[in-house]
């Protein structure tokens, strides 16, 4: 008999997603923490980076605060690191330029 599927709830896989997004430990790092594949906490992220949260929804219209919470500190964390590489070619250019 082969293994059965796992379920997890939404809760779980907002939480997995978060913790994804905000530590620093790997997708593979995380995943041995949280006993659950490394490429289906990638596709859960994904999904919910592609999706904007439809994935997670039950049936519901409108974000809670939390999902909405996440997602803004998403975007927070995508324009930090463009920022810093704006910052890294601004000084390469200026360097250049004396």
């Amino acid at each position: 008999m082969g293994k059965s599927r796992k379920n997890f709830d939404k809760e779980f896989k907002l939480n997995a997603i978060r913790e994804l997004i905000e530590s620093d430990k790997s997708a593979v790092e995380l995943s041995k923490s949280l006993g659950v594949d490394a490429n289906l906490l990638r596709q859960w992220k994904s999904r919910f980076i592609n999706s904007q949260d439809v994935y997670f929804e039950d049936s519901e219209d409108s974000l809670t605060l939390e999902e909405e919470n996440l997602q803004l500190k998403k975007k927070v964390a995508y324009l930090e690191n463009e920022l810093s590489v704006l910052k890294k070619a601004m000084a390469i250019f200026m360097r250049d330029r004396v």
